[in-house]
Parts: structure tokens; C-alpha cells; sequence
């Protein structure tokens, strides 16, 4: 079997744990996550190169820290707003998009109250090492 190339297409289940082992994420039985392996992927870094190497039917356990996943945490990447700037359903937790000076931003709602809120530029995932159990179901050889 041929091995996963730089540009090659795969499909792969997997699992997405933290060291602790918590599960953050996985691809769901009927549906594998496909992207392409290598430099310019879809996906973070450390997975599209960790699957590099790989041929059908292989699972590893991909080992991926913060510089190739999202980066490091920025503790001072945290602005207090109003909550009446908030959408009325926010949720703690959620996804915000945030008008910035250099465009939209993605935000997450980390505090709230009855008269404040915070938003975090931070990925949830930030600064953490991050483990995928991957299988590699099939590769489409780049043309």
C-alpha cells in the first residue's frame, strides 16, 4: 500500500482528546472527516502533517501542541462589553463575531452576568496539547 503524501486527499475517523483525556471532538461514524495532508490543509497543522506517512487502515495516535493546533493562550485577549451589545440569546460558551480594526473576529462568551459579559479571542482549545486518534480509511492520490 502507498503511504500519504504531501497534497493527497484522506478520509479518517477520528477522536480529539486533551492529555486528561477528555474528549472535545470526533468525527461521526457515517460521516469521516476528510481534508488534504500537508502544507495548506483545512485543518490545523499538526494533524495534517501527523497523517503523513500513513496507508489505509493505519491508526495512530497523533500528538499535536499548541504552535501547530491554535496556537498558545493570550491571557490579555479578553475584553469586558456591556451585555445589552450581546445577541439577547447569548449563551455562555458560545461563538460571537466581533467587528474589529482588522475585520471580524471570532469570540467566545466566557463570563456573563446581569451587567457585563467577556469575550476571549482565544480559541476554547488554545494553548493546550491536543491527541487524535486517527484511522486512515482512504487516500485519493493528489494528480
Amino acid at each position: 500500500m502507498r503511504a500519504v503524501e504531501p497534497g493527497d486527499r484522506v478520509h479518517v475517523h477520528y477522536t480529539g482528546r486533551l492529555e486528561d483525556g477528555t474528549v472535545f471532538d470526533r468525527s461521526p461514524a457515517e460521516r469521516p472527516l476528510e481534508f488534504v495532508a500537508g502544507p495548506g490543509s483545512e485543518v490545523i497543522e499538526g494533524l495534517a502533517h501527523g497523517v503523513l506517512g500513513l496507508a489505509e487502515g493505519d491508526r495512530k495516535t497523533i500528538t499535536v501542541p499548541p504552535a501547530q493546533a491554535f496556537g498558545e493562550r493570550h491571557p490579555d485577549a479578553t475584553h469586558r462589553v456591556a451585555r445589552s451589545r450581546l445577541p439577547a440569546d447569548a449563551a455562555l460558551g458560545d461563538p460571537l463575531r466581533a467587528e474589529t480594526p482588522g475585520g471580524t473576529a471570532v469570540v467566545w462568551l466566557v463570563a456573563i452576568d446581569e451587567s457585563d459579559a467577556v469575550l476571549d479571542v482565544n480559541h476554547p482549545l488554545a494553548g493546550r496539547t491536543l491527541l487524535f486518534d486517527v484511522e486512515i480509511l482512504s487516500i485519493e492520490k493528489r494528480r
